[in-house]
């Protein structure tokens, strides 16, 4: 780590003349652009303040050109490569489907779900109660489900995952349990979601998936995105609660973050997704430094619990 903190140390220090001259020709060329954009009878713009707007106007649109493409590539490439890493022999789940029994049962009494933070931190916003029905979209070996069955133990529970061999874990470790289900299938199969009828959980949840939720381009992506919201709030009687890592309701530009070579992440404000639905119920973004994450939680019934509706 020390040694990072003076590699990063001398390549500011190395950098920092370029990256004054910069601020000072960015200022400059903003300044230009804005005042041309201002032009008016009342403000004056002078003559030679034209060509560097123009300029800066055409570095902007190269910039956002590229950033569209590269943006693009991305998601048509991971399209491929995302399911590769959880596949049986890809870096998601590696060795789960060579544990024995016993080493599944084992590992499933160490699973640890980041839904125990909100759990403990806003249950007057989760209302999470013994009985409630649950779905566990992309629920993994059952890290979720694992804290969910501890506090909730005549809830009924069903984990949808990708992967068999996470899958694995969990079936193993709540064999005994005949209130917990599972089915391989993906969250990004519409027909599917389309299977479970209107209301029929009383949550659903989704933990670190909908970043993975991805299509060839951009429209594409949020097309599905769009559609798998509808169908989480239709099947739903109380709430779904989705859990990322990043702030899902800021509205900062759209990024692909390239974890490694088979994940990556696409990330945009999802809270969009939510507002065609204000008539249905209210919206809350919450967050937990514990699980390292934020969470949207979208309440069904109509209530004041959250603060102001969408």
């Amino acid at each position: 780590m020390q040694n990072i903190e003076k590699l990063r140390t001398f390549t500011g220090t190395l950098l920092s003349p370029f990256i004054v001259i910069w601020f000072w020709i960015k200022r400059y060329l903003i300044h230009c652009t804005f005042l041309f954009r201002a032009r008016s009878a009342v403000v004056r713009v002078p003559l030679y303040y034209y060509p560097f707007a123009f300029i800066n106007m055409l570095l902007n649109n190269t910039v956002l050109s590229a950033k569209e493409f590269y943006l693009n590539y991305c998601l048509k490439e991971y399209t491929k490569f995302i399911p590769q890493h959880y596949s049986l022999n890809g870096m998601g789940y590696r060795g789960d489907a060579k544990l024995s029994e016993e080493e599944k049962a084992k590992k499933f009494q160490t699973l640890k779900g980041r839904i125990s933070h909100y759990l403990s931190s806003y249950p007057q916003y989760m209302d999470y109660t013994d009985g409630d029905s649950i779905l566990d979209l992309g629920c993994g070996r059952g890290e979720n489900i694992r804290f969910l069955i501890e506090h909730f133990p005549h809830s009924r529970i069903h984990g949808v995952d990708i992967s068999k061999s996470a899958l694995g874990v969990l079936e193993t470790g709540t064999k005994e349990n005949t209130l917990i289900t599972s089915k391989e299938g993906s969250i990004t199969d519409i027909d599917l979601l389309k299977s479970y009828p209107d209301g029929s959980y009383d949550h659903v949840v989704i933990s670190h998936v909908f970043s993975f939720i991805i299509r060839n381009n951009v429209e594409q992506t949020q097309e599905l995105r769009k559609e798998i919201v509808n169908q989480l709030i239709r099947i739903c009687k109380k709430n779904v609660m989705i859990m990322d890592g990043h702030i899902m309701g800021e509205p900062y530009d759209m990024t692909f973050f390239i974890e490694h070579k088979y994940r990556g992440v696409f990330r945009e404000p999802i809270l969009k997704y939510f507002l065609s639905h204000s008539d249905k119920g209210t919206t809350c973004i919450v967050g937990s430094v514990e699980a390292k994450s934020n969470a949207l939680l979208f309440t069904k019934q109509k209530s004041d619990k959250c603060g102001s509706r969408n």
